[in-house]
């Protein structure tokens, strides 16, 4: 692994020793993303299923109002006619 400049070693220490991990950082970094994108991706996944469920509860709340104005329509007729 080729050295990081020398900014980067003063800004973070310390970083000049993942050369003595060799193949371990690579196992490292993969498993930490792997997590980090589970969790980031659960928490999208829940977003999605909260904005379906809203959506599925105003169907049912506006096919409940749908059926009170046909009733009410209904009635007007009868008593129209």
């Amino acid at each position: 692994m080729t050295q990081p400049p020398a900014i980067v070693s003063v800004a973070i220490p310390g970083l000049d020793r993942l050369d003595d991990l060799g193949v371990w950082y690579h196992v490292i970094c993969a498993v930490v993303f792997t997590i980090a994108g589970l969790i980031v991706g659960y928490f999208i996944w829940r977003k999605g299923n909260m904005q379906t469920l809203d959506a599925e509860s105003e169907i049912r709340r506006t096919a409940d109002e749908l059926a009170r104005l046909q009733q009410d329509l209904q009635v007007e007729e009868d008593g129209l006619g």
